[in-house]
């Protein structure tokens, strides 16, 4: 009798999720502190255009040790091991050396191994790499610079526009003011004086000029399908993979998944879930998106802030984050992969 009630309880116990039975998240990570995207002045930087400064690294790691703190158990291995976790990020440099940082901050007794991280060039990248991969996203953004609202801005510096594009190299409007605007306010990070190559009459001109543009272009539904298609599709399978997993195991399965991003595909995946920003993120923004294994709940948190959606306040039922996710995007035809 004693033995039968013992089998019992064991045959309940493994079918039933238990309380402390581990969650699983997703972490989406904007790349750190950097240089500017176009210098003008690069004896003033000891790395090259776009790179991290020794600033972004150290916050790369305080982000992996928060990340270790915040959402993993005390007793979450210190080392990394194959299935314990994956890691993506956008085939760019500055993203790359982003999360090999964060890695290090979340697993610190793998400090002399290399963890691995994928990250393909972004013409082969569907997951973060939209606005290089798909073929009509400068098309998109083209049309966009022909639209009511730039017009009425470019208005206000249309007779700079000629020696901006001389000192960016761009042809793109938007793309030339925003890398300007980003000299500025990377400078302005690194409390770094103005820019001999621009008149301080710029300064008003150019303010805040990359945030009104990237939200103006992620708002974009088209533009933003484009730049948020496979990272959608990206969180749909990783938190059914885990379902999967949890299954046929409570132990074993994958952990988390870390994915780099630049600020474009963050912006887009949170206009197309209907929390578009009106300026832009920070760096090493996260956007932290947990599965409670128990409660069958998910909850989301954009720097360690309750994000609430249409739909899902702050947290709601995994079945209704899938729905949700599965309705954000319909993408047009040119920017499918073959697997879609």
């Amino acid at each position: 009798m004693k033995i039968t009630l013992l089998l019992m309880i064991l045959l309940s116990l493994a079918s039933t999720p238990s309380a402390s039975e581990p969650d699983f998240f997703v972490s989406l990570v904007r790349h750190c502190y950097r240089t500017p995207l176009a210098p003008l002045q690069p004896a003033d930087w000891s790395s090259g255009p776009g790179m991290l400064t020794k600033q972004g690294r150290e916050q790369c790691l305080e982000i992996g040790q928060h990340i270790r703190s915040s959402l993993l158990a005390k007793d979450f291995s210190k080392h990394w091991y194959k299935g314990l976790s994956q890691h993506k990020a956008r085939g760019i440099a500055r993203t790359r050396e982003s999360a090999a940082l964060i890695l290090q901050g979340i697993y610190p007794d793998s400090s002399e191994q290399k963890i691995p991280v994928n990250s393909p060039s972004p013409d082969q990248d569907w997951l973060l790499g939209g606005p290089q991969k798909c073929g009509n996203f400068r098309t998109e953004v083209a049309r966009l610079e022909q639209s009511a609202p730039w017009l009425e801005l470019r208005k206000s510096f249309s007779r700079r526009l000629a020696v901006w594009k001389g000192l960016t190299g761009k042809s793109s409007e938007m793309r030339t003011v925003l890398e300007l605007a980003d000299v500025l306010e990377v400078r302005s990070q690194n409390r770094l004086p103005w820019p001999e190559a621009l008149p301080v009459e710029d300064r008003e001109l150019l303010s805040d000029r990359d945030s009104w543009i990237l939200t103006e272009i992620t708002s974009d539904r088209r533009v933003a399908e484009i730049s948020a298609l496979g990272l959608a599709e990206e969180l749909v399978q990783a938190f059914e993979q885990y379902q999967n997993c949890r299954k046929t195991t409570l132990t074993g399965c994958e952990r988390f998944r870390l994915l780099l991003a630049s600020d474009i595909n963050i912006l887009a995946m949170l206009s197309l879930l209907g929390a578009p920003r009106d300026s832009n993120i920070s760096l090493g923004a996260h956007l932290n998106i947990r599965l409670n294994a128990a409660s069958q709940n998910i909850s989301l948190w954009l720097d360690d802030k309750p994000l609430s959606i249409p739909g899902c306040t702050g947290s709601c039922p995994y079945k209704i984050w899938v729905k949700l996710i599965k309705k954000a995007v319909v993408a047009p035809a040119i920017c499918r992969s073959a697997n879609i």
